[in-house]
């Protein structure tokens, strides 16, 4: 049955606050946000990706967000009232966000709630995955790695588009500068010896989080990917009394950072429509907004 009052449209900046109202009530456990407040990343989506809202009359319902960059599609965000949900608000949704983008490969992050699945599934989109929210507040008994060392390296370098372009499958320029200036990323080169093997991003201000971020992370080649997870959270401990990353549960780093400290803090099932642009066992993302 078609719900003919229902609206759905581009959201407006004025409404970046609701919108952040709005995720926060999906949570049970989540205080009300501060007047005004918007949420991480919501902002730059605003002026970097598509966020549509589901509205009847002049109430938000719901929202969601998709990230086009190159041939790839991320929905970045899926979020519907808990008072209106069950209701085929978040199946419109989807499908009008998605709509443009047939031909791309799409991918996002789902929640373990079954109807979240159950959704996604319904648009062509299979669990691959699950990505795994890790925090530690130091590394116990780990040494870093000898076969590796981080370099700083400058936000403005060139070779970084290019690094995150080949190890994250796709052009993303304006996420970048967004996590090296909003975010105040440090950029890091990995090196083994004279060449470098990869490239991390360790980023020190991510609103509403404590501690350091890393990722996102690359390496060409899966045999370096632990000791690169490993160099990169001793540089964030080093300048934060804690890190916080998301591993694919196939990383080569997983069982090694379990085994020295790290807590599993929640997980995401990461579900496409096709094989990804990027090996997870190479690729730590960014997090759950833009991956």
């Amino acid at each position: 049955m078609t719900d003919d009052a229902l609206s759905i449209r581009r959201a407006a900046a004025a409404e970046l606050p609701a919108l952040w109202a709005l995720t926060l009530r999906t949570d049970a456990h989540a205080a009300p946000p501060a007047p005004g407040a918007c949420g991480p990343d919501l902002a730059h989506l605003y002026t970097s990706a598509e966020l549509f809202v589901a509205c009847r009359g002049a109430q938000i319902l719901g929202f969601v967000g998709v990230a086009r960059r190159d041939r790839t599609a991320f929905i970045t965000d899926l979020f519907v009232d808990p008072a209106a949900q069950s209701s085929g608000i978040g199946k419109r949704l989807l499908r009008h966000a998605l709509a443009p983008h047939h031909g791309t490969r799409r991918f996002t992050l789902s929640s373990a709630d079954p109807r979240a699945l159950a959704l996604y599934v319904r648009q062509g989109l299979q669990p691959l995955t699950p990505q795994l929210h890790l925090r530690l507040g130091r590394l116990r008994g780990a040494q870093a790695s000898p076969r590796l060392v981080a370099l700083l390296g400058r936000g403005d370098d060139p070779a970084l588009l290019d690094w995150d372009a080949r190890c994250g499958g796709r052009s993303r320029p304006a996420d970048l500068r967004y996590w090296l200036e909003a975010e105040r990323g440090v950029l890091l080169w990995l090196r083994r010896g004279a060449s470098v093997v990869g490239y991390a991003l360790v980023r020190l201000q991510r609103p509403g989080q404590p501690g350091a971020t890393v990722g996102p992370l690359g390496v060409l080649d899966a045999a370096d990917a632990a000791d690169a997870v490993q160099v990169a959270l001793g540089v964030a401990l080093e300048r934060a009394a804690e890190a916080r990353l998301m591993l694919d549960g196939a990383h080569p780093a997983l069982q090694r950072l379990l085994e020295h400290g790290a807590h599993i803090t929640g997980h995401d099932m990461l579900m496409s429509d096709g094989p990804l642009p990027f090996d997870g066992a190479r690729y730590v993302a960014s997090g759950d907004s833009l991956f």
